[in-house]
């Protein structure tokens, strides 16, 4: 499995869309074998997408990412693992030890049927 974290200094970049430098982590038998650090060229979305593809990625570790960046990277076939704080290397062990999971529809307000709510604007006649 090979593994691509968003990173800034030593921790995971705060947000996605922005960030320039990207971790490579081969991971077999919850054990990295490999690790390569580049940098993501464009700050295009569906470029970005397509450079992660390239890299052969399954998964994305990532702080916040932008509907249209989502959309993207998830149109590659990448799992998605977001709004994820802290230092990398912590967060990779959460990782290996199964301890984060997407949860970004917990985190976006939906209704009961999936959709996403919507304001009612009250109307005073």
């Amino acid at each position: 499995m090979r593994v691509a974290i968003s990173y800034w200094q030593n921790c995971i970049a705060p947000v996605f869309d922005v960030s320039e430098n990207m971790l490579l982590l081969d991971i077999v038998n919850n054990q990295v074998t490999r690790s390569v650090s580049t940098n993501l060229e464009s700050g295009l979305p569906f470029v970005r997408a397509k450079n992660l593809s390239e890299w052969e990625v399954d998964v994305l570790l990532c702080g916040a990412i932008s509907q249209t960046s989502r959309m993207a990277v998830v149109g590659q076939n990448i799992k998605i693992i977001s709004y994820v704080f802290g230092s990398w290397e912590d967060t990779l062990l959460l990782f290996i030890n199964g301890q984060l999971k997407d949860d970004y529809d917990d985190i976006m307000p939906v209704c009961k049927n999936g959709r996403h709510r919507k304001r009612r604007r009250s109307r005073r006649r």
